[in-house]
């Protein structure tokens, strides 16, 4: 599945300016850590839709890179979008 990462953005820029709680800016940097990880997230969901068509190997290396990106965009969009840091609900350690 590919995403329209440039249809998504906007979309996002309306929603948030709809608000009126986000000036442009904002919105524009909450819209880029809501889809800079788009392809990372469409390879993510073609192995969670055809798992068995993966080796070990692809699939260690899909998680490694999904990890690596996503992650640290959406800590930032929550931040952007919420005023709140992020916190370790599951109590993992995620933030040492």
């Amino acid at each position: 599945m590919e995403y329209d990462q440039e249809a998504i953005t906007e979309k996002i820029k309306i929603a948030l300016d709809e608000l009126n709680k986000f000036n442009s800016d904002l919105a524009h940097d909450i819209a880029f850590h809501m889809t800079d990880w788009l392809e990372d997230m469409s390879e993510l969901n073609k192995f969670y839709i055809y798992p068995e068509s993966y080796n070990s190997k692809q699939v260690t290396d899909l998680l490694m890179k999904f990890l690596l990106h996503a992650p640290n965009h959406l800590a930032a969009a929550h931040k952007l979008f919420t005023k709140e840091p992020i916190s370790d609900v599951f109590g993992v350690g995620a933030l040492e």
